[in-house]
């Protein structure tokens, strides 16, 4: 048996491309352009250098320093060329036509720092020789990397804004809907890069979407596959539009927008592009949805709102609460704090810590809150542990319910050890770890409250009656009203359902009464009565009573030493000293005195002066609605929310009273007070 064996050579050829020390036309320093990025080893190691025009052209750094040459021919009207070094910082510039020792670059890049990649995207000609040089920054050393050249792929369709892709809204807060794009091979829109969170992103490679707003609130999520640390622009009106929010809140993962105060019909663009220069382009996923807006925390026990009360309302009410996961729906609580359209509502509001304060009321039942026309309170820069703060519902409002929201809210920065509250949160923003140093603490409230009908009767004036012994007193009360008050009517007790009396004119003689005794008047106009009832007092003044000594049996008047005495007693009458109601408009039988010195600016915000019904302070972060009773009553404050400062002023009698006859004196008066620290702090 024969045995033949065969010896098989098999000579593998590599073809590899160099660098040259100058620029030439040398087929040693041929670069081949591919369809794609196919890295070859690229090296500056001659320790020459050719181009002397470097030292004026200096647009990238550039310097006449060691470098290394190469060349191509354009085979797209699009040329990518990304050199990569090893470990050193890499300077790459790219000339056009014939060498030129003194000649000027077309396009340059020095972006990134040592080891960083370049790269350069330029509108090529077919058929044109193009020069690649690169040096490394600063330095006549060696460099090793590598380099591809490659046609560049074309962009996405979405590149500009006039071509955004439009995107389907999701209906509920689910992404059903989802649609993938990419920032690979985008050029920059004449928009720029903007400021979002402190940062400010290239935006060589923006992509451009737009949605049909369905609702006031949604919300845009962007989550990356290949695409590196990115940034998401919104923008309204027409393109290129104008920016109303933005994210770049963390280095890697999804980025997400809130947007709220949208208007339902009106087109909004969406604008992707990378943070960085170079290297960061690629894939990702987007989704626009309809948020219910509940927001939520991953830390629930550290900061959460721990009270909230209704004050100065037709229905006052108290919650108490502890924390579940950021959010506490109170809608269902029962009963509810209700107030009349025009008039002031009060919310006491505390929390575990002190933290920034907003809060909302969803004035057209959408189930949003927009922060241009909803927002009723924010502390802004000032940190509260509780506070109160009021808003006056406006005239003609629909009656019916309304969500009130309240959130509280801080932010640690765990890489400088801050405390911060300068964010400024919506409603629906959950309070997150960032994922490196940042975390948002807080807690979301809603409640219920009624808006009930204004009923326009209205009690001006009352005039008290008086009478000499038991008997009817004659009481006086004035009305105004649209329509005309048609019935006047008279209560024994404030809450009481029936009314004693009711009377067509403003006078009503009461039943015989022993004692001086108070009763309750409101209006009627036919339509509606008035929401509050009016005390008027009806005073009883005492006969006295004559005692004569001797009595009638033994009682013999004759002659000059028989005396007659006569006696008088009676019950204690009540006088008036002072019965200021303040409706005047000044201070009226008082004047202000003030006891610690602040300095004019200070002590002017401080004393004692009249204020007109419903008035909110707008000082520091104490802004109750203030009222005396419906309508424009008047009344007199005096406000110590100014700052840092010890403020002590004092409401005076003008007026001395000699008092040496009275068997005592009482001192009665309708006070509100309020505070949002210790006394004495």
């Amino acid at each position: 048996m024969k045995k033949i064996t065969f010896l098989l050579t098999i000579l593998f050829f590599i073809k590899s491309f160099g660098q040259t020390n100058n620029c030439n036309n040398n087929g040693s320093g041929q670069l081949i352009v591919g369809s794609s990025c196919n890295l070859i080893n690229w090296n500056s190691t001659n320790g020459s250098d050719y181009w002397d025009g470097a030292s004026t052209n200096g647009t990238c750094n550039e310097a006449d320093l060691d470098d290394a040459w190469g060349w191509f021919d354009a085979t797209s009207t699009s040329t990518t060329i990304t050199y990569n070094p090893d470990t050193q910082d890499a300077i790459l510039t790219l000339f056009e036509g014939a060498c030129n020792q003194n000649g000027t670059a077309v396009a340059c890049l020095d972006d990134g720092l040592a080891g960083d990649a370049e790269t350069i995207i330029y509108a090529t000609t077919i058929g044109t020789r193009y020069r690649v040089r690169i040096q490394r920054w600063n330095s006549n050393g060696n460099m090793n990397g590598q380099i591809c050249i490659y046609n560049t792929p074309l962009g996405p369709s979405n590149d500009d804004c006039a071509n955004a892709t439009v995107l389907t809204v999701n209906s509920d807060e689910n992404c059903t809907t989802i649609l993938s794009g990419t920032t690979t091979g985008a050029t920059d829109s004449t928009v720029g890069g903007m400021l979002c969170n402190g940062f400010t992103g290239a935006s060589n490679d923006d992509v451009w979407y737009s949605f049909l707003a369905t609702a006031p609130n949604h919300q845009i999520t962007v989550t990356p596959n290949t695409l590196g640390d990115f940034v998401i622009d919104l923008r309204s009106g027409a393109c290129d539009g104008t920016n109303i929010a933005c994210a770049d809140d963390v280095f890697t993962g999804s980025e997400t927008i809130n947007a709220t105060g949208l208007t339902i019909g009106n087109t909004y663009y969406v604008r992707i592009y990378s943070y960085d220069t170079s290297g960061g382009s690629g894939t990702f996923d987007i989704c626009v949805t309809t948020p219910g807006c509940t927001p939520s925390t991953d830390t629930p026990d550290h900061l959460y709102i721990s009270t909230v009360s209704f004050l100065g309302t037709l229905k006052d009410t108290t919650n108490s609460s502890t924390y579940t996961n950021g959010y506490e729906d109170y809608t269902g609580n029962s009963p509810i704090s209700k107030q009349v359209e025009g008039e002031g509502v009060n919310i006491y509001v505390e929390g575990n810590e002190i933290a920034r304060i907003k809060a909302w009321v969803d004035w057209n039942s959408d189930g949003y809150f927009d922060d241009v026309t909803e927002l009723i309170y924010d502390t802004v820069d000032v940190a509260t542990i509780s506070t109160t703060f009021g808003f006056v519902i406006p005239l003609g409002t629909p009656i019916g319910d309304y969500r009130l929201r309240v959130r509280n809210y801080y932010q640690i920065d765990y890489l400088f050890d801050m405390f911060d509250i300068g964010y400024d949160f919506n409603a629906c923003k959950d309070f997150v770890y960032d994922g490196f140093y940042l975390e948002d603490f807080g807690e979301a409230e809603d409640y219920l409250f009624t808006v009930e009908p204004y009923c326009n009767a209205i009690i001006t004036s009352i005039t008290d009656g008086n009478s000499c012994g038991p008997g009817s007193v004659t009481l006086d009360a004035t009305a105004t009203g649209t329509p005309a008050i048609s019935e006047y009517r008279w209560y024994t007790n404030e809450t009481d359902a029936t009314p004693i009396a009711i009377t067509s004119t403003g006078t009503w003689n009461t039943p015989s009464i022993t004692t001086t005794t108070t009763y309750w008047v409101s209006a009627y106009n036919g339509t509606c009565e008035s929401w509050v009832r009016t005390p008027i007092v009806a005073h009883l003044t005492p006969i006295p009573t004559l005692t004569v000594t001797p009595d009638t049996a033994t009682r013999v008047i004759c002659g000059e030493n028989n005396p007659l005495e006569i006696s008088a007693e009676g019950d204690v009458d009540d006088v008036y000293l002072i019965d200021e109601d303040f409706e005047n408009g000044s201070l009226g039988a008082f004047s202000n005195v003030t006891l610690e010195d602040n300095g004019t600016t200070i002590n002017n915000r401080t004393r004692w002066q009249n204020r007109t019904s419903t008035f909110v302070p707008n000082e520091e972060v104490w802004h109750p609605a203030i009222s005396s009773g419906f309508g424009p009553n008047q009344f007199v404050i005096s406000n110590s929310d100014v700052g840092p400062y010890v403020t002590e002023n004092a409401l005076t009698s003008i007026s001395s009273y000699d008092t040496s006859d009275y068997t005592n004196l009482t001192l009665s008066f309708k006070a509100y007070y309020s505070n949002y620290l210790a006394d004495n702090i």
